[in-house]
């Protein structure tokens, strides 16, 4: 069911999402499994109250900031120099609700 989410100490409300890791095996791609899965947590998202959701992607992902952009997540900053092998900029991305 649908809950708040308390911090690891069990104190706080959180009331932000951040997406570490969206990956698809390149047999799979453009299947529509990584909008399944963007598409749900943005959706849980919303039912939850969650006011934040940031991810980062390399600059060069064009498919990827794509994929976020049709959930709407938009530029928020840069890191540089982010990754490694190789060295890039990610790109922060954030979607709150009713962007």
């Amino acid at each position: 069911g649908d809950y708040k989410y308390k911090d690891q100490n069990g104190d706080g409300i959180i009331d932000e999402y951040e997406i570490t890791n969206v990956a698809t095996h390149p047999d799979y791609r453009r299947l529509g499994i990584g909008s399944a899965l963007i598409g749900a947590l943005v959706e849980k998202a919303e039912r939850n109250g969650i006011l934040r959701i940031t991810l980062d992607v390399r600059e060069s992902n064009a498919p990827a900031i794509a994929l976020y952009e049709k959930f709407g997540f938009a530029p928020c900053g840069k890191r540089k120099s982010f990754y490694s092998n190789p060295r890039e900029d990610a790109l922060v991305m954030e979607w709150k609700p009713n962007q």
